[in-house]
């Protein structure tokens, strides 16, 4: 319960809100000794820490939720915290950490058949390379992630991509 909660207050912007929640499902998952939604939780903090433009306080949570990650084996939450670590590291323009984070995320997502986070992943890598002015590695990226966000038919990701390949386009000097 406290999960949707959280993702109640995190969807609709109330960061204040949905960190109090997260942080009550960490300590909850610490008294219980569960290290997977230890992670969980930590990856919540993270993302709003992020959101909110607190990346030092997300690059810390997320860095802890990673090693628990890693420590349960579980791909799907490993690439989901390795994506908003890259997105921390994006955020404070370290774009080499966060090009190595978004490449670990994409192969996890890869590897276990994730093909929301993928496009997650995709979107993500595409994005950095955009940053660095590799829009040759842009547009591939963000033309794969298009056709994975299609094949979902996840419309709000597809008008998100058309959006990120026009901006890439203005900066290649082919739109007008």
């Amino acid at each position: 319960a406290l999960y949707h909660i959280f993702c109640a207050y995190y969807f609709i912007a109330d960061y204040d809100n949905a960190l109090k929640y997260a942080y009550e499902m960490l300590e909850r998952a610490k008294k219980d000794n569960n290290i997977n939604a230890q992670a969980n939780a930590l990856n919540g903090i993270g993302s709003i820490y992020y959101t909110s433009g607190d990346n030092e306080k997300a690059i810390v949570s997320l860095t802890e939720g990673l090693e628990l990650a890693e420590k349960q084996d579980d791909k799907h939450l490993l690439a989901r915290i390795l994506d908003g670590l890259g997105t921390a590291y994006f955020n404070i323009q370290d774009m080499e950490k966060s090009l190595d984070l978004k490449q670990r995320s994409l192969e996890t997502a890869r590897s276990i058949g994730l093909r929301n986070v993928e496009s997650y992943g995709l979107d993500g890598l595409a994005k950095v390379y955009l940053n660095i002015k590799d829009y040759i590695n842009s547009e591939k990226l963000f033309s794969e992630c298009l056709a994975i966000r299609e094949e979902l038919n996840f419309k709000s990701g597809i008008a998100e991509t058309n959006y990120h390949l026009g901006d890439l386009y203005l900066k290649m000097d082919l739109l007008e």
